[in-house]
């Protein structure tokens, strides 16, 4: 099976993550009209594990 997501926003990695968990076999596809990612949450648990360069690595984007 495969799964095209469009957008990387939190819905967006949330979708992916969903699908990962429901289709583990699925080959996932996550589209974002931008060359990174834009969902800055996933740096959280990097950070408060130490990982503190995560914060120059992020970026957010309400678009």
């Amino acid at each position: 099976m495969k799964i095209v997501i469009v957008g990387s926003s939190h819905a967006g990695i949330c979708a992916g993550l969903r699908a990962l968990e429901e289709y583990p076999e699925a080959e996932i596809t996550l589209y974002d009209k931008r060359n990174q990612v834009s969902f800055v949450s996933q740096g959280i648990i990097s950070y408060l594990a130490g990982q503190k360069s995560v914060l120059n690595q992020s970026s957010y984007s309400s678009q």
